[in-house]
């Protein structure tokens, strides 16, 4: 279970690296990613810059949102899975009890014929 960021979703950033904090800032407003209080743990934690924090975050969350999107695909076929399980298991659960009953009846109706 790979996550696949594609360029396409990060093209903004080609080049960030190479570029002047001051370049990097407005990169980041741009798609609208302001500093926050994470964004300083992490830049003093890898002792970096605020923009290279900032970008390395939103690489981590784009990835989480993959993961997680990914995760719910997953469930939703297990579920569906599941739940065409549980209808065979119903049917032959009906099949059982309908050759019963008939049983039952036919053998009600031998007795009464007696």
């Amino acid at each position: 279970m790979g996550i696949m960021v594609l360029v396409e979703e990060v093209a903004i950033f080609e080049g960030f690296g190479a570029k002047e904090v001051s370049e990097q800032d407005v990169t980041l407003l741009q798609v609208g990613i302001t500093p926050v209080e994470q964004d300083i743990k992490i830049r003093e934690f890898l002792n970096t810059n605020g923009a290279m924090a900032a970008l390395i975050k939103m690489i981590a969350t784009l990835v989480h949102a993959k993961i997680k999107e990914q995760i719910k695909e997953l469930c939703k076929t297990g579920y569906i899975a599941n739940l065409l399980a549980n209808k065979n298991e119903i049917k032959q659960l009906q099949l059982q009890i309908e050759y019963i009953t008939n049983q039952y009846m036919n053998e009600k109706m031998v007795l009464q014929n007696r």
